[in-house]
């Protein structure tokens, strides 16, 4: 069974790999077919007599117009980008001038500015994009400048605009010595995602006393996101991975092979299942004991083999996503570069080679692999039924995750399964449950742990094998 569920799990890291890999591609044809006919068929069924209708038939016609341009280009092309986040606002001015607000005059304005575009995506230059967009952010940064010099602009709001058009001419600038356009590759994305980070990291005031608890996590998320994007720039971290997301790649894949992913806990579910369970299920657990050990020596050795016999696995499926990935996006060299992580304790980022994080990774979240172990082996003890004892804990980890959505109350902080991953705690992170703290945690895993174990040692110690 096991040899059967290693070949699954390498056929089902396959696909979902391929598919990662086409995922624009299977969203492209979904956007340019079944929405172009749905918003055709939603303006067709619009009365424009009625105001109300007119508005809900300009919104569909900007989105059908969009399409309707963008489905003669691959998806997310600097072609796609261009038409999307330039042609849009132009399309959407011309759509209301000329059926909301009925000016001519504004209609005519936008419609020269639409031909001006259209011309230049036909015959598109995304170097020369960029050289254009970099002639208007000076343009703006030189008007700005003038403005707060002046006294006239002198507000916290103008001064962070400035500093934030200053950040956007160094990615201009890094784009165009680097030659990456404006398009639905993960470096380029990456890079605008950082403008974005800055732009909401200055919105946070450092001397204000925070309460509320979502916004003191997405504050958190800011600061992560805006460091990490700097440091990764400005140390050449970011790479073409082949893949939407710049941070995505080889070695994430690897790092989460160790993050408790659902293979590794099915698997290990199903070792510790049948590590007592089939001697008593194949009649030899007689033969096993007639040897002269104790049988608390039996019980430990057979937990210690699982734990060895999962910590393999996950190495096996460690280097087998590796080269999935690395031959699918032809990209492996991001092993051997650090892995990235903000310290919100120290306020600054910190790198990890691969194979530290992959061990700080797994330590973290070892309680819930501990604690699932347990709970299979004593069933496992309990029943003497390899079936029961792989199907309840996966019923279990189910439940669990249910619970832990929906919990509120601080006696859940008490709850094993809200305890059994540590890594929301690793480098002072915030837990997502208000009222988990890290020592009640880690006391919570420990007392479960020893007496899932504990209870399996005894009951095996007197379990009565005579007409087993």
């Amino acid at each position: 069974m096991i040899y059967i569920f290693l070949i699954v799990i390498v056929g089902l890291t396959l696909m979902t790999t391929l598919l990662e890999k086409n995922i624009n591609k299977v969203f492209g044809l979904i956007e340019y077919g079944a929405n172009e006919e749905l918003y055709k068929q939603s303006m067709d069924s619009y009365d424009l007599s009625d105001p109300k209708q007119v508005e809900f038939y300009v919104e569909d016609k900007n989105e059908y117009d969009v399409i309707t341009i963008s489905k003669d280009y691959e998806v997310y092309s600097p072609e796609h980008m261009y038409i999307n986040d330039t042609m849009r606002e132009t399309i959407s001015c011309m759509n209301e001038s000329e059926y909301i607000t009925k000016d001519k005059e504004k209609y005519n304005e936008c419609k020269k500015k639409y031909d001006e575009q259209l011309e230049f995506l036909k015959h598109f230059d995304w170097k020369e994009q960029l050289i254009n967009n970099k002639k208007d952010v000076e343009e703006q940064i030189q008007s700005l400048e003038f403005g707060i010099n002046s006294g006239v602009l002198n507000d916290k709001e103008s001064l962070d605009s400035l500093k934030v058009l200053k950040l956007s001419k160094e990615v201009l600038d890094y784009r165009i010595e680097n030659e990456i356009p404006i398009d639905g590759n993960g470096v380029s994305l990456a890079l605008t995602s950082y403008i974005s980070a800055y732009t909401e990291y200055l919105k946070i005031e450092p001397d204000k006393k925070v309460v509320d608890r979502s916004e003191l996590i997405s504050n958190r998320q800011i600061e992560e996101e805006y460091f990490v994007d700097k440091y990764m720039l400005e140390n050449n971290l970011l790479k073409d991975t082949g893949r939407s997301f710049a941070k995505d790649n080889t070695a994430t894949a690897v790092l989460g092979v160790f993050s408790g992913g659902m293979f590794a806990l099915l698997f290990l579910i199903l070792v510790g299942g049948g590590i007592i369970a089939e001697e008593f299920n194949k009649g030899t657990i007689k033969q096993l004991l007639l040897k002269p050990y104790k049988r608390s020596r039996i019980f430990i050795s057979k937990v210690i083999a699982s734990l060895v016999t999962f910590v393999l696995f996950l190495l096996v499926y460690a280097i087998v996503t590796a080269l999935i990935n690395g031959i699918v996006f032809g990209e492996i060299s991001s092993i051997f570069d650090p892995v990235v992580f903000y310290d919100f304790n120290k306020h600054q980022v910190i790198t990890h080679s691969l194979g530290l994080a992959c061990l700080e990774r797994f330590v973290a979240i070892l309680p819930m692999f501990l604690i699932m172990l347990g709970v299979s082996v004593l069933l496992g003890v309990l029943t003497t039924n390899t079936a029961v004892s792989i199907i309840v804990p996966i019923v279990i980890n189910t439940g669990a995750g249910i619970i832990n959505a929906l919990a509120k109350g601080k006696i859940f902080a008490f709850l094993p399964t809200m305890c059994w991953n540590l890594s929301e705690f690793l480098h002072g992170g915030l837990p997502s449950f208000k009222y988990l703290k890290l020592s009640t945690s880690i006391i919570v895993d420990v007392i479960t742990i020893v007496l899932l174990f504990g209870v399996s040692m005894f009951i095996f110690k007197k379990k009565d094998i005579k007409n087993q």
